[in-house]
């Protein structure tokens, strides 16, 4: 599920997320959704806790942090995309995620 909000407005009705692909990579250390490699903060027998900023087409600024279960598979994620020409309302738009991964087999 996605849970988008646009601008100062309240959020919009969850909507069925499409299929989509998060690649992990605990030898570099980052995470791979959305089209964005994220850092990886954090590594634990249970979580895998993950965040950063970047800075994408026309300037925009994106920044996503979350959260992965690792008994569950369960993703919890936020991405927040700014536009730095427009100050007064620099959240742009505010994307929730609440997905299930599977684990996919490495060849």
């Amino acid at each position: 599920m996605l849970t988008p909000t646009y601008g100062a407005n309240k959020p919009a009705m969850p909507q069925s997320a499409e299929k989509s692909t998060v690649i992990v990579n605990l030898d570099d250390q980052t995470i791979f959704f959305m089209g964005y490699v994220t850092p990886i903060e954090g590594v634990d027998g249970a979580n895998i806790r993950f965040g950063g900023r970047q800075i994408v087409d026309y300037g925009f600024n994106v920044a996503i942090s979350g959260n992965i279960d690792r008994a569950t598979g369960r993703m919890d994620a936020t991405l927040i995309m700014s536009d730095p020409m427009q100050p007064a309302d620099a959240n742009t738009a505010t994307i929730h995620y609440d997905l299930v991964c599977r684990q996919a087999a490495i060849d």
